[in-house]
């Protein structure tokens, strides 16, 4: 059996025929089949990354819909029992380990402790590019999670992905500013990216080997959270200096444009957003779209933040009030048109679409916002989120029937009972309520109740329910 990662050109001829079978058979409708075939093969070559991807891909497919079988597999198979038994195949037999996780992501892929175990044994049987496959699939399916993050941003580091890792760390720091592994990655990635740059580990003069340290010193300033504005203009100038050396190269020009938008430089920021623009890659670069939509926005909220600040010693002017407002109103506006834009442009990008249905859903557009929602819910990144606000436009527009078929789906596809789970809840409860089956609502309401009497009003619902039952 094979050891080690393999492309699908390497794969025996019959078994590259076998892997054309089982892509066809998934283009066709048949995911079963895919499935079956997929698993035969990695059976034999374990280590065939294109394979495991195309495997999860027709389990996405044969799980599409079934709620009931994803909420089974889930309760049944992801717990403590699987978990433990599993760790330990892992450690005497992680080839065993990966197969086991497979036939539990039959019927739910989107299951994290077998996406976890997975990872394990790939990192244990020696396939890199398979733990980090798993790992991305859980930052996509909780993009929330510090510890899922940092295990992502680890593996980064250990395979000289330096800069995915960097953007990791970073990723960590906006959910948790006070994260302390989040920033022992953050440095420890900068150093690998000065290094990696400066080839540390080569012969050659001592001098230049200095320059890559002071670098790598460099780096770690830009990588701390908050730094003085004295080491925010020392790195601006570096990253000139490495812009006039290598003017091709992006990243130099992206650090530069975050350093100035941090001491709010931003018509410079812009300036120089327009000469990455015209490199020949530039053009074309979907992040230097969205640097440019986040620079504009930045800086109207900053200016924004400033006339507040003015009215505070002022409160009695109307007429800063009335501009105050104006640029409220036209920050509203420009998100909306900066996300409608990317839609536009970027139409196949669900995170895109999910953004934009989330303004207009604030703007009250509730169709057009659930046409978006509509689309968007295919990303596992952005699924909760886009079939809850799906389900608050229809309870908004009264479709209680709409609705509440959203946050059913929702109630029974999250396992556990954390913030995400009690909002859909508590909006299935609304529903009810609105509809007037109380029975049905406070049956929602007690559910919650039991796992967190503090959480909104449901104590005060509870409780009149009682009193009411009481009282007749």
């Amino acid at each position: 059996m094979s050891k080690q990662e393999i492309t699908l050109k390497e794969l025996n001829p019959k078994l590259q025929k076998q892997a054309d079978n089982a892509r066809l058979a998934l283009e066709r409708g048949n995911p079963p089949y895919a499935v079956q075939i997929c698993q035969a093969i990695l059976n034999k070559e374990p280590g065939c990354l294109p394979v495991r991807k195309l495997l999860r891909a027709a389990q996405r497919k044969l799980t599409e819909g079934t709620n009931e079988m994803v909420r089974k597999a889930s309760g049944g198979f992801a717990g403590a029992m699987f978990s433990l038994k599993a760790k330990k195949m892992v450690e005497k037999d992680p080839l065993k380990a990966l197969a086991s996780a497979e036939e539990v992501l039959n019927k739910n892929p989107y299951n994290i402790t077998a996406l976890k175990i997975l990872a394990q044994a790939a990192e244990a049987a020696g396939f890199t590019d398979t733990a980090i496959f798993a790992l991305e699939t859980i930052r996509d399916i909780n993009p929330q999670s510090p510890a899922h993050l940092l295990a992502l941003g680890k593996t980064y580091v250990a395979v000289g992905r330096s800069h995915d890792a960097l953007a990791i760390g970073d990723q960590v720091l906006k959910i948790d500013p006070s994260n302390g592994d989040a920033q022992a990655l953050i440095k420890e990635a900068s150093v690998a990216t000065s290094m990696t740059e400066g080839k540390w580990e080569e012969e050659g003069d001592y001098r230049d080997k200095m320059k890559s340290e002071e670098e790598s010193q460099k780096l770690e300033k830009s990588s701390r959270q908050v730094v003085s504005e004295e080491d925010t203009e020392s790195l601006i100038t570096d990253l000139k200096a490495r812009i006039e050396e290598s003017p091709d190269n992006l990243n130099y020009y992206q650090s530069i444009i975050r350093e100035l938008q941090k001491v709010k430089r931003f018509d410079e920021a812009a300036e120089w957003l327009e000469k990455a623009r015209a490199t020949p890659s530039g053009s074309a670069d979907v992040t230097l779209e969205k640097m440019a939509s986040d620079l504009r926005v930045r800086k109207l909220e900053t200016e924004i933040e400033r006339r507040k600040k003015a009215l505070e010693s002022d409160p009695e002017n109307a007429s800063a009030k009335e501009e105050l407002e104006k640029l409220i109103q036209d920050l509203r506006e420009m998100r909306l048109s900066e996300a409608a834009h990317l839609v536009e442009r970027y139409p196949n990008d669900m995170e895109h679409r999910f953004v934009y249905g989330r303004l207009l859903f604030e703007k009250g557009d509730y169709d057009e916002a659930i046409k978006q929602f509509q689309r968007s819910q295919k990303n596992p990144k952005v699924r909760t989120r886009s079939i809850l606000l799906m389900g608050k436009c229809f309870k908004i527009k009264e479709q209680f029937e709409f609705a509440k078929e959203q946050f059913e789906t929702l109630k029974s596809e999250i396992i556990g009972m954390d913030e995400n789970k009690k909002e859909i809840i508590y909006e299935l409860a609304g529903c009810y309520e609105q509809m007037g089956d109380m029975d049905k609502a406070l049956a929602e309401y007690k559910i919650i109740y039991s796992n967190d009497i503090g959480y909104r009003d449901v104590a005060d619902k509870i409780n009149q329910s009682f009193q009411a039952k009481k009282d007749s």
